[in-house]
């Protein structure tokens, strides 16, 4: 059962297409895994709906059209054949990483996703999804076994784990967990299973113990590699204020 989920701000923004495209990725990855977070992000879409049409809108309803319009319209659908095969479906598509497999989540699958870059045990692949803003967006894939030294984000990260699970401050996260960190809090998160998830970052991490504070300078060059092709240019201004933890009792 998953545990952790965007805050109710995420998903509004989320449904009135307010967030950046990073963020918007990491929340419907989240949703193909929730169905209590879709029925949120369904009622407040049909709140947007209801409230979407003014007295004096000038745009007329459905129920307005001609009365000839209408019989088109009824025309038109019981002309239909009665049933139309669907088309053959390809298979999903699969990432691969060190014997592990993951089959691609719907929201992922119309996108280009690069070779894998290591860095030692980890795998990771940049999504050209940022534009403007601060974000950096990649896919993980971590090896069993892996352990993360411990660090803290000077800005904030969204991670969304897609497959297999992580352990971070005594609890055991699975597919469809939706984790944020901010500010001076740190954590170690490792991975006994390996997993692959989304990560977006606003900022370099920061290694805050032992000989990995030594990376700090590299965590930066590697923050900083990939400029991502420009797409899309929401602001990071447009991220809803939420609370660090997203746990729900």
């Amino acid at each position: 059962m998953i545990s952790h989920h965007p805050d109710i701000g995420w998903l509004q923004a989320f449904a009135a297409g307010e967030l950046p495209t990073s963020l918007a990725l990491a929340v419907a990855l989240h949703l193909e895994a929730c169905p209590a977070c879709q029925q949120q992000v369904h009622d407040h879409e049909a709140w947007l709906a209801r409230n979407s049409w003014h007295a004096d809108s000038k745009t007329p309803l459905v129920a307005d059209l001609p009365t000839e319009q209408w019989d088109a319209i009824f025309e038109s659908i019981v002309t239909q054949p009665e049933s139309l095969a669907a088309p053959p479906q390809p298979a999903p598509p699969q990432l691969q990483w060190q014997g592990q497999s993951l089959t691609l989540p719907r929201a992922l699958r119309h996108l280009t996703i690069p070779p894998w870059q290591r860095i030692g045990k980890i795998g990771r692949a940049r999504l050209a999804l940022d534009g403007a803003g601060p974000e950096r967006t990649s896919l993980l894939a971590i090896a069993p076994g892996t352990a993360i030294p411990e660090h803290s984000h000077p800005g904030y990260e969204v991670t969304v784990v897609l497959a297999g699970g992580i352990e971070d401050q005594g609890a055991h996260l699975g597919a469809g967990e939706f984790l944020l960190w901010e500010g001076a809090a740190s954590h170690a998160p490792r991975s006994a299973e390996g997993c692959f998830c989304l990560t977006v970052m606003a900022a370099p991490l920061r290694f805050t113990r032992g000989w990995a504070r030594l990376l700090n300078g590299c965590s930066d060059l590697l923050y900083l590699a990939i400029r991502t092709a420009p797409g899309d240019r929401h602001p990071v201004t447009n991220v809803p204020v939420v609370p660090r933890s997203t746990a729900r009792q």
